[in-house]
Parts: C-alpha cells; sequence; structure tokens
C-alpha cells in the first residue's frame, strides 16, 4: 500500500539498535495475517518452541496491533533488515525449506542484541502461501532444526498450558517500542552533566579493588569523582588508594583505623561527597560502557525515582540475571553492550534493589538519614535504606539495560566474616525494627511488582468502566508510587480526571503520558479533546498533527484534524484532511460527510463529529 517503505526506513534510520523491522500485513479482507510473531511454549501439541503470527484473523484495526512493538520474531514476507546485522547474524540458513528461516535469523539477530521492531505504519496486503504445496513438504524437518538450534536459548512469551488457558511468561520479551529521542540526544552533549560521587569501600581484596577501579576509568565518560573509604586494610589496599587519590584529583581517600562497617564507611564517603547524585558501589564489581550514564538518565525519568540499581549476575532477588553466557571479562563487556543495546531505556519497579551499586540524590540520601549504622558490617543495611526511601514516597527502580558484573561478597571472605553469622544477627535486628515488612514480599519471591501493577491496572479500567473515577484515581495513584513512569497508569489517571469533569488535571496526566511513551497514540486523542473542551483548538490541531508522526494510518485523526482546521476556517487544510482520511478507510461515513460540507463550505462543521476521539 501506497507509504509502506518510508515507516520502515524511519525506525532503522533514527535508531542504531534496531536490526530489522517488519510491517503489518493484511489478507485482501482487511483482516490481520501479521502483526508481530509471538513465541509459545505449547503444551497441548506439546510444542516447546512455537513461532505464531500475533492477532491473526483479526480487524485490522484493532488497537493493540497498530502499536510499535517489540517481538522476539517478524515474518519476512516483508522484513527490512540492517545489511550490517543481516550478515553478523550469518543470513538466511539455507538448510530451512521455505519454512522457519526467518524465525531463525531473528533468534540469531535478537541473540547478538540487535532490536526487532514491528511498525504498524507499514501497511501491505498478503497473499498467503500461494507458492504452491511444497511450500508445506518439509514442515516437521523445519521444525526439528529449529529445535536442534534454539531450545534452551530462546525463552517463550507466552505458555499455553495443556487444559487450553494461557499465561504470560516472566522471560516475555514482547514489549512497547519507544523511538529515540534524536533531538534530546543530540542536546545533550550540551547539557552540563551533574557530577556522581561514587563511593567505593574497601576492606582488603586489593586485586579485586584494582579491577574495579580500571573498568571506572575504562568505560566513565561523565563528570564522577570517587571516594574510598577504607576499614583498615592490610594487604597494600592502602598503599595502592594513596597513590591514587595522590594522582587523581577526582580522588579522595578516607582512612579507618579499625573497621567501621559498610554502613558506618558509605555515611562516611557521603558526607564527603560534593555530587548531586551518589553512587554506592562494592569494590569487587566491574562496569562496562554507559553504565553511569545509564543509571543517571534513569534517575532523572521523574523526580519520584529514588533509586535506580543495574542488574547483576550474583546478588538477591529480581536484580540476577541467571546463567550468564561469558566466562570471562572480555565476554562480560560483550554481553553488558548486547544487553545495553537491547533493553535501552527499560526501567523497571522493584521493592528493593541490592546495595551493591545503588544510584540516588545526595538530598535524599541525607533526607533518609542514610545507612542504618546498627546493622554493623553489612547485610539488611540496603533493605532498611529501601523501605525508608520507600516511606518518603520515591519509588525504587532497576535499569534492565545496564548490567554490571558483581564477583559477591569478596569483602567477607578476604577478611574471613562469618557472612552466615551475619544475615542471622542482622535479620533479627531487621525484623524488630520492621515487624509489619514481608521480606518474602519485599525481595518478590512470589508475586513481582510488575505483576501486580499490571493487576492494578486492570482494577482501574474496571472502575473507570463501571463509572467510578474517584476508585480509579485510587488505583492508578498506587501504581505511580510504585512506578511514576507508568505510561498506562497515567493515561488511566487522566481518563478518570476527564470523566470526573476535572480538564486541567486531565490535560497534564495525558501530558505527562505521552512524556514518558510518545508512541500512545490513544492519549492524544484524548488530549486534543480535552483541550478543545476548553476552546483551546491550536493546542488540538497541534496534539492531532503531532499524533500523525506517530501513526499515519489513523483515519480518526485525520478527521478529527479536519474538524479543527474547519473550526479554523482553514478550508484546504480541512480538505487534505478528510481526504488522506477516506484513503485510509474509503467507507468512513463522518469524513465522507466532512468532505462535502467542506466543498460547499458554507455548511458548518458540528463539534459533536470531533467526539468521535476514543
Amino acid at each position: 500500500m501506497k507509504g509502506w517503505l518510508e515507516p520502515l526506513l524511519h525506525i532503522l534510520t533514527q535508531d542504531s539498535s534496531a536490526g530489522a523491522v517488519g510491517s503489518k500485513l493484511l489478507f485482501p479482507d482487511g483482516t490481520i495475517q501479521h502483526a508481530g510473531v509471538v513465541i509459545i511454549d505449547d503444551q497441548k501439541l506439546p510444542d516447546p518452541l512455537v513461532a505464531r503470527h500475533v492477532y491473526y484473523g483479526e480487524p485490522g484495526d484493532v488497537s493493540e496491533a497498530n502499536q510499535l512493538r517489540q517481538y522476539q520474531a517478524l515474518t519476512a514476507a516483508c522484513l527490512l533488515v540492517r545489511k550490517s546485522a543481516f550478515h553478523e547474524a550469518g543470513g538466511f540458513d539455507e538448510a530451512y525449506w521455505n519454512g522457519y528461516e526467518d524465525v531463525d535469523l531473528c533468534f540469531n539477530l535478537q541473540e547478538r542484541g540487535w532490536k526487532l521492531v514491528y511498525q504498524p505504519e507499514s501497511v501491505l496486503i498478503h497473499h498467503e502461501s500461494k507458492s504452491g504445496p511444497e511450500r508445506f513438504s518439509k514442515v516437521s524437518e523445519n521444525i526439528q532444526r529449529l529445535h536442534n538450534r534454539w531450545i534452551g536459548k530462546i525463552k517463550p512469551d507466552i505458555l499455553l498450558k495443556k487444559d487450553g488457558s494461557m499465561a504470560i511468561t516472566e522471560d516475555r520479551k514482547i514489549q512497547r517500542y519507544r523511538m529515540p529521542n534524536v533531538r534530546a540526544a543530540q542536546s545533550w552533549a550540551g547539557k552540563q552533566q551533574k557530577l556522581v560521587s561514587i563511593i567505593i569501600l574497601t576492606c582488603n581484596a586489593l586485586e579485586y579493588t584494582q579491577q574495579c577501579v580500571s573498568s571506572i576509568q575504562k568505560h566513565t565518560g561523565r563528570p564522577y569523582e570517587i571516594i574510598f573509604v577504607d576499614n583498615a586494610s592490610s594487604d597494600g589496599t592502602v598503599e595502592y588508594l594513596r597513590n591514587l587519590a595522590g594522582k587523581q584529583v577526582n580522588y579522595k581517600l578516607i582512612e579507618n583505623r579499625e573497621n567501621l562497617g559498610f554502613a558506618a564507611g558509605n555515611n562516611q564517603g557521603v558526607a564527603l561527597a560534593r555530587g548531586e547524585y551518589i553512587m554506592l558501589l562494592n569494590n569487587d564489581v566491574l562496569v562496562s560502557d554507559g553504565w553511569l550514564d545509564g543509571l543517571v538518565e534513569g534517575l532523572e525519568r521523574d523526580e519520584k525515582i529514588g533509586m535506580v540499581g543495574p542488574i547483576t549476575n550474583s546478588i538477591s532477588g529480581r536484580q540476577m540475571v541467571r546463567a550468564v553466557p561469558y566466562t570471562d571479562e572480555d565476554g562480560f563487556h560483550h554481553f553488558s553492550q548486547r544487553v545495553r543495546k537491547t533493553y535501552s531505556g527499560r526501567l523497571t519497579p522493584r521493592n528493593r534493589i541490592a546495595g551493591f551499586a545503588v544510584l540516588m540524590r545526595k538530598a535524599l540520601y541525607d533526607e533518609v538519614g542514610g545507612l542504618d549504622e546498627s546493622f554493623g558490617t553489612g547485610n539488611y543495611e540496603d533493605d532498611d535504606l529501601c523501605l525508608k526511601v520507600r516511606g518518603k514516597g520515591y519509588a525504587i527502580m532497576v535499569d534492565e539495560s545496564v548490567f554490571i558484573h558483581h564477583y559477591g561478597s569478596k569483602t567477607f571472605l578476604a577478611n574471613n566474616i562469618d557472612y552466615r553469622g551475619s544475615l542471622l544477627v542482622n535479620g533479627s535486628h531487621f525484623k524488630e525494627k520492621w515487624p509489619d515488612a514481608d521480606y518474602d514480599e519485599l525481595l518478590e519471591l512470589h508475586t513481582s511488582l510488575v505483576d501486580l501493577n499490571a493487576s492494578m491496572l486492570i482494577k482501574g479500567q474496571e472502575a473507570l468502566d463501571a463509572g467510578h473515577p474517584a476508585d480509579a484515581l485510587a488505583v492508578y495513584a498506587k501504581v505511580l508510587t510504585a512506578n511514576p513512569i507508568d505510561d498506562g497508569a497515567l493515561y488511566g489517571t487522566g481518563l478518570a480526571f476527564q470523566m470526573s469533569g476535572k480538564t486541567v488535571e486531565a490535560i497534564a496526566a495525558f501530558k505527562k503520558a505521552l512524556k514518558v511513551n510518545p508512541t500512545l497514540t490513544h492519549a492524544y486523542g484524548r488530549l486534543a479533546l480535552a483541550y478543545e473542551s476548553m476552546n483551546q483548538t491550536d493546542d488540538a490541531i497541534s496534539v492531532l498533527q503531532k499524533a500523525t508522526e506517530f501513526n499515519n494510518r489513523d483515519a480518526a485523526v485525520y478527521n478529527n484534524l479536519g474538524v479543527l482546521y474547519f473550526k479554523k476556517k482553514n478550508h484546504a487544510s480541512a480538505r487534505n484532511c478528510f481526504e488522506r482520511a477516506l484513503s485510509i478507510d474509503v467507507n468512513y461515513q463522518e469524513a465522507q460527510q466532512n468532505l462535502k460540507k467542506v466543498s460547499w463550505s458554507s455548511e458548518k462543521i458540528t463539534n459533536h463529529t470531533f467526539a468521535h476521539i476514543s
């Protein structure tokens, strides 16, 4: 269909991490043939690795199929692939026989860290499987080859149980895709970056401290200082740190004559920090390119985000990535950059993050009183800090794009500290201090905060459907406390305010939702409707124009934009919009009527047409 190629090119030219972009494919009757491919563990067949087209046979205008998304696989019936990515992945495996070679290629691209993007603005008609009966002559061989190559490596998005019920897996990779903010990135270089004070405690384990410092020096591109706090090392660590601090003006050293413990040492370092942000960092970690930029960008996404941490190979809780595919430092850096490329911008809300790597504002650290020094040498003081931060109404997030290698407990081992004994003693102290805290819930052992928020969003929508906006607002407020950048909760908040007649508040909520996710196309319509209800027609026009940049296949948007232009007596622009709406949907009756009216130009278009926005 006309204009099918440009939307695909736009993704690849604006996002260097995108390896392939696929189109929306429709059958001749307008129903969906392809809107992305979902990977299923089908226990009914059984087949642990089934690739199926999502929304297959659904109407072409179903809203879920008209959103930019990332998938694990896309059909090659129409797939724009970056040439360098294609060669890096080894191209198509020619041992497949007209089936599954596209899924295999996508898995190869994904394994190398490339994004696979579904672009619904690119629309084609697909006459499926017209190559003859030989098309299906080697189905079983193709399936077996795919299984041999990928079972155990590719995690399914959905589990289809024997009883026919479905469950979304925790490892699902399907997610909304957000285009990089090119203008923001270009202006970043001219923006003065805030200083980050990195606090590193040492107590022997010199070898790991040296590796940590070396990795920071090699892979940190923004302004930072390091404040070392040594807790009475005796293995040459103090001499090493003195030498560093003597040569580096942005390095400082505090020497303690006895081991004051993890909490007290960090509090000493923070007290000396000059940065607006502080980074508590264990000395037994390795960092990689972009690590600190990523964490700072995450913290700056919203003023109510209080703490941000990375993911890692060794830690308690949901920050841990199991079975990492590397065995040496080079492998770590390669893997961490794949993670950075694949999950760029993804922040996940958590109840707590571990203290091995924590970024927060110094002002908030001071406000909550820092780390509680009564926890001694270590353990549970990070959980305590998280509860204090949440008690102030701040969210805790994990940046899924920042992977830090953690050797784990090297200070305890180097100093023969009884780690298990420390856990028992401090665990009892933690329970005394927080008697109402459910530690299993804090670690999200049974239900993740992500899943809990998703169920809350359903409750919020149910409250809206029942005509209870106040109840919906209460539900959405809980979600936003845990995740202030949840676009679904922000959009729902706007709907609830709109339903309550609080238009100013609705506008603020819709604007924030779009700031978080500029591809949230239905929010543009609601925001325009809110502006128009306040007779701010120019603002409404501007919003709908922006909406067409992200989805130029929505006939209703062009129709409503035409109505607004007509109201402003801009008949030429109104005509163009109505004609564009009809080019998308030739049977769109309101656009047909409005085109006739603008042609007559003497008959006023009533505002009820504009209310068609949903």
